[in-house]
């Protein structure tokens, strides 16, 4: 890089975001520089040239390793499109299990613990007898409900995560934003940045800096981080074709919605039918 040293760049990035990994990427192929980008906090470093498939699979393998030191939650909630919000606030921090009952939670966390339970609005009645499964096995598991507001939730379980554990998203999100959040939930398919805006009200401009700020992504990126969860959820639970489940989220048909799932990093529609 002609403005910047890679080490400084390197150190900036760990003050930034110190859990995040980082692979360093160089030409200089020196004994010493290698030692002091690992000692840096570098995971990785690779010389140029490499292939491409090597430094793939090295950055598939960092990710790996970074989701499985994350918290997990476990979300039980029946309606899509606040599971849908919630998995989408929490999973930039966290591995999100979000389910429809408590009975569909069972076989995921067999061979884990989970660091925090969410019980959504509509889950508590049914929940009862595997909730009461969940604290025998499990006893000093928080169980947080969904019950009351967006940001009373997400105050709630960046209290109880770990205390090694920085999460500056959840615990910078404000109650307005957290409201926006709610709306989003319980209108994904078909709301706009626009509306949002309207709701509040504000410029959709100034409304859009905010957010960005406290989660980290522009609302219209959060409004279709929704619907392709809730999509997923949706292949996962029902037998509705593609085009017919696009169309209910509001990503318009089949094609759309592998477009989408591609650019969020996941696997084809129809691989994720039970």
């Amino acid at each position: 890089m002609p403005d910047i040293d890679g080490l400084v760049l390197l150190d900036r990035l760990r003050a930034l975001a110190p859990t995040v990994p980082v692979i360093i990427v160089s030409v200089i192929d020196d004994t010493r520089t290698v030692v002091d980008a690992l000692e840096a906090g570098a995971v990785d470093y690779v010389t140029k040239p490499f292939e491409e498939k090597d430094l793939l699979l090295r950055v598939r393998a960092r990710v790996s390793e970074a989701r499985l030191r994350l918290p997990r939650v476990v979300v039980i909630e029946p309606d899509v499109g606040l599971r849908a919000a919630i998995t989408v606030a929490l999973e930039r921090e966290c591995l999100v299990t979000a389910v429809a009952s408590a009975m569909l939670a069972a076989p995921e966390l067999r061979a884990c613990t989970p660091d925090i339970v969410v019980i959504g609005r509509g889950a508590h009645a049914a929940a009862d007898g595997a909730l009461q499964a969940f604290r025998l096995r499990w006893p000093g598991v928080p169980i947080l409900s969904a019950a009351g507001d967006f940001h009373a939730l997400l105050v709630g379980i960046a209290y109880h995560l770990p205390p090694s554990l920085d999460l500056p998203s959840v615990g910078a999100i404000g109650r307005r934003t957290a409201l926006l959040m709610e709306r989003i939930a319980a209108s994904y398919e078909s709301i706009s940045v626009e509306d949002l805006a309207r709701s509040v009200p504000t410029s959709a401009r100034n409304l859009s800096r905010i957010f960005r700020e406290e989660v980290g992504m522009a609302p219209r990126d959060f409004i279709v981080r929704v619907r392709v969860h809730a999509a997923l959820c949706l292949i996962r639970e029902t037998q509705d074709k593609l085009d017919a489940i696009a169309s209910r989220v509001g990503l318009h048909d089949a094609v759309h919605l592998y477009r989408r799932f591609r650019q969020q990093g996941l696997n084809s529609p129809g691989t994720y039918r039970p």
